[in-house]
C-alpha cells in the first residue's frame, strides 16, 4: 500500500464517502451548521451583506470539487468505492455497514493503484 492509495481512502471514502452518509443518517450537516454561522457572522457585521449568493454556491462547489477529486483519483472504480462508502455510512445501525465499509476501502485501494 502506498501513500497515494491511503490518503485517497481516508479523504474521499472515509472522509467524503462514509462520514457523509453517517452525518444524513442523523440528520446533522456540519457543513450547514458553519455555513449558516458564518452567514450569521457576517449578516451581523455586513447586514444585507452581498455574500448572501455565496452561502448558496459554497456547498455545490466543494461537493463538485470533491467527486472531481474521487474521479481523479479513482476514476470510475473511484467513484463506486465513495458511492459503497456513502452507503456504508447511511446504514450504520445495521451490522451490514461493515462489511460495506471493508468493501469500500478495499475497492478504494484498488481504484487508486488503478490509476
Amino acid at each position: 500500500m502506498n501513500n497515494q492509495s491511503k490518503r485517497f481512502v481516508k479523504q474521499f471514502v472515509l472522509g467524503f464517502g462514509f462520514l457523509s452518509g453517517v452525518w444524513v443518517r442523523i440528520g446533522f450537516d456540519p457543513e450547514d451548521y458553519v455555513l449558516n454561522y458564518a452567514y450569521t457572522f457576517l449578516d451581523y457585521i455586513f447586514p444585507g451583506n452581498v455574500l448572501s449568493p455565496w452561502f448558496w454556491i459554497i456547498p455545490v462547489l466543494l461537493l463538485v470539487a470533491s467527486i472531481f477529486g474521487a474521479y481523479k483519483n479513482g476514476k470510475v472504480l473511484g467513484i463506486l468505492s465513495v458511492f459503497i462508502a456513502f452507503m456504508a455510512g447511511l446504514s450504520v445501525p445495521d451490522l451490514y455497514f461493515l462489511v460495506l465499509l471493508v468493501l469500500a476501502i478495499i475497492v478504494g485501494f484498488i481504484a487508486s493503484k488503478k490509476k
